[in-house]
């Protein structure tokens, strides 16, 4: 299908309703990331002009962090997504968690126009808040970042969690 513009009202009605769904409580069942349609359906693919097709592989991760750990967790993963309905203008996401007996790991994929990390971690002042956010909330959590993108061929983060953040 073809893209076209968004009008500078359709611009702002997606930017609001992305800011309200970014900044939205985490559902009391927060951890149902097993379940991906609990949270992955809250996404707000109604402000997209193209559509926008979301694959998961989501192991049974719920109970596994304390509190606190838990909605830093689902921070990250919804700035993730948010940062790629924002900027990327992909038509597909994949978003995996993989849970082994030392660490949870994730990855979010997009198909989006990229961009340059290099230059967008040395000019902060351009935005990059979220990253650094995300960078913030994983570093917390004792975990590690890596984020690979370049212009025209998407974007992968990938985030690596020891469970020795976990109630076990």
């Amino acid at each position: 299908k073809a893209m076209r513009a968004a009008s500078p009202s359709e611009s702002g009605q997606r930017r609001s309703s992305i800011d309200s769904w970014r900044t939205s409580s985490p559902p009391k069942d927060m951890m149902a990331f097993s379940r991906a349609n609990g949270f992955l359906g809250t996404f707000p693919l109604n402000t997209r002009v193209v559509p926008l097709r979301i694959i998961s592989s989501i192991d049974d991760i719920d109970g596994l962090f304390e509190s606190e750990a838990e909605i830093s967790f689902y921070r990250i993963i919804q700035e993730c997504l948010g940062n790629i309905i924002k900027h990327a203008e992909a038509s597909e996401i994949k978003v995996t968690i993989k849970q082994t007996e030392t660490q949870v790991l994730i990855k979010v994929e997009d198909n989006g126009k990229g961009f340059d990390v290099k230059a967008k971690s040395e000019n902060k002042m351009q935005g990059g808040f979220g990253l650094m956010g995300m960078t913030e909330r994983v570093r917390m959590l004792n975990g590690t970042i890596s984020i690979e993108s370049q212009i025209g061929t998407g974007t992968t983060t990938k985030i690596e969690l020891w469970k020795k953040q976990s109630k076990l």
